[in-house]
Parts: C-alpha cells; structure tokens; sequence
C-alpha cells in the first residue's frame, strides 16, 4: 500500500471518535471493513469484543483497543498531516483534538494485516483506557493456536516493549526472529 493510502485511511480513523464506553462508531466501522476481507469471520464475547479469525492453522494474532481518553466532541473532527505527523480539530471551533492515535495505529495496522495475510486472529478490545475492562473479559481459549499475540499502542516508533510491571512479554527466541524487523523499521 502506498503511504498516501495508508495516511488518508488512519485520517478516516482518526475521525472516529471513540471514547471508552462510547465505542458504538468505531467498531461498526471495523465491522464494516473487517466484512469486505474475504476470508474473515467475525464473533463477540459476551462483552462485545470482536474476534476475527482469517485462514486456518497456527495464526499470529494482533489485538486492538478500539477507545481513546479524549471525549467525544458534538461537532466533527478534521484530521489532517501536518510534516508527517497527524493532528485533529473539532471543525466548529478550530481547537485541537486528540486523534487517539496510538490507539489507532494499532486499529489500522492491525486491519491492513488482516487485508494482506492469507492467515491470522485479530481481537479489538473496547474499555481498555478505563482499567483494561474488555480485555479482562476475553475468551482466552481464542489465543490457544497463537503463534504469537502481538500489540500496536504506542508513542512513537522507538522501542519495543518487552517487560511490563515486572513480566516478561517474550522469550529470547522470539526477539531474535524479529531482530531483522525491528532493526529494518528501527
């Protein structure tokens, strides 16, 4: 995908607003795209989550949040590029908004996966910024045939995280199979 596409599609999801507990928007939209990929089904937990599986086997497996912290706003929210990076403004009152977009960056890159791999598990949590609500309420028998869960929610692009609150993400082996990927996207 060329990067004017992939910029003007996470803009589309930056416009979404989606503050937790207020979801309704965000995931009607990923339902939405998740149902023109052909090959993915769809389910919920009893909570709501969505679970998308593509293809069959072992599968690397993303998930998602789907909130952000910012309220929402009556009026509409403009993305735009600003030197590469992307900014919003309610559209009544010109003010700045937050995107949510480190939220969204792992919605987007998380449904392009899904466009372009013949097999894989997605899973977009609500509630997450609130107490990681909807994640506490997964179906965990859904990672059982996981090769791997992997997250993108992050400031920047610098590290990876691998340790939180004192428990190890992964062991050694598997970041020297994505030594080259890390390396290749710094």
């Amino acid at each position: 995908m060329n990067r004017k596409k992939f910029v003007k599609q996470l803009c589309k999801l930056v416009s979404i607003q989606s503050a937790s507990y207020d979801t309704k928007l965000m995931m009607r939209h990923i339902k939405d795209v998740v149902q023109s990929i052909a090959g993915c089904t769809i389910s919920y937990d009893t909570y709501g989550n969505m679970y998308v599986v593509k293809g069959q086997g072992n599968y690397p497996t993303m998930v998602c949040h789907t909130d952000t912290v910012h309220e929402i706003e009556k009026a509409k929210i403009i993305p735009i590029e600003v030197e590469g990076n992307i900014v919003a403004f309610n559209s009544t009152t010109m003010e700045q908004h937050g995107t949510g977009g480190d939220d969204k960056v792992g919605i987007h890159i998380t449904i392009q996966l899904l466009k372009t791999q013949p097999n894989m598990k997605a899973v977009f949590f609500l509630d997450e910024e609130v107490g990681c609500v909807g994640s506490s309420k997964a179906n965990m028998d859904f990672f059982d045939d996981s090769i791997f869960v992997l997250q993108c929610d992050r400031r920047g692009y610098s590290d990876f995280v691998n340790k939180i609150s004192g428990t190890k993400l992964y062991e050694k082996n598997f970041q020297k199979e994505i030594k080259d990927i890390l390396k290749k996207y710094k």
